[in-house]
């Protein structure tokens, strides 16, 4: 006869719990409650950050809106909507933008997207019920008033509010990351990302 198999099984983490010293079982809850705390900051300023600058629609949001929906740069959708916006005859209507920033931003709309056209078909056919005159935009910008009322005639202003939301929220994970990794390994450099964290918030007003 074959001689037995001996099957042996990782020990659980309560028989480690239940063997380890008490002086490490303080240190693992200390860690695990900082990780839990540490995580709710973040997702408490990933929220406030995405939904302050959710109104600011910036030049790379359009090709990756575009790539997001038909992988391509081609952002005819918006023409007019940008002065930075131009069109080449017969091959459609592009901008000038930093295209690595846009590709980046395309991943999460992307993911996204079922959750953004969803609220934005449902916020449409409100409208289209209620027949109620588009809101004027008190701003003293001109340029913005306009951008306003065009995008909400063509029902974009839902579309870029949400999707501006999720990439800035994007942005802002991946700044926070480059944070806490030099304040844990070289907090001499932390002046590094916390430049990129304020250069996040500099384009928007341009």
């Amino acid at each position: 006869m074959p001689a037995a198999t001996l099957r042996t099984h990782p020990p659980s983490s309560e028989a480690v719990a239940a063997h380890a010293p008490p002086a490490r079982i303080e240190s693992l809850s200390l860690h695990l409650h900082s990780r839990g705390l540490a995580v709710r900051v973040f997702l408490t300023c990933w929220l406030v950050f995405a939904l302050h600058f959710a109104t600011n629609t910036v030049r790379e949001i359009y090709p990756a809106l575009s790539l997001g929906d038909r992988l391509s740069f081609d952002v005819s959708e918006y023409l007019d909507l940008h002065p930075d916006i131009f069109e080449i005859p017969g091959r459609g209507a592009f901008i000038n933008n930093n295209p690595g920033a846009s590709i980046l931003g395309a991943i999460p709309y992307a993911l996204f997207r079922p959750v953004v056209d969803g609220i934005v078909a449902r916020v449409q056919r409100a409208r289209a019920s209620s027949a109620e005159p588009p809101p004027d935009y008190d701003t003293i910008y001109p340029m913005a008033r306009e951008f306003h009322r065009k995008a909400y005639q063509r029902g974009l202003d839902v579309k870029f509010g949400l999707s501006a939301g999720v990439l800035q929220a994007f942005l802002m994970d991946k700044a926070l990351y480059e944070l806490g990794y030099e304040l844990n390994h070289r907090p001499d450099w932390v002046h590094i990302p916390l430049a990129g964290l304020l250069r996040l918030h500099a384009p928007l007003h341009a």
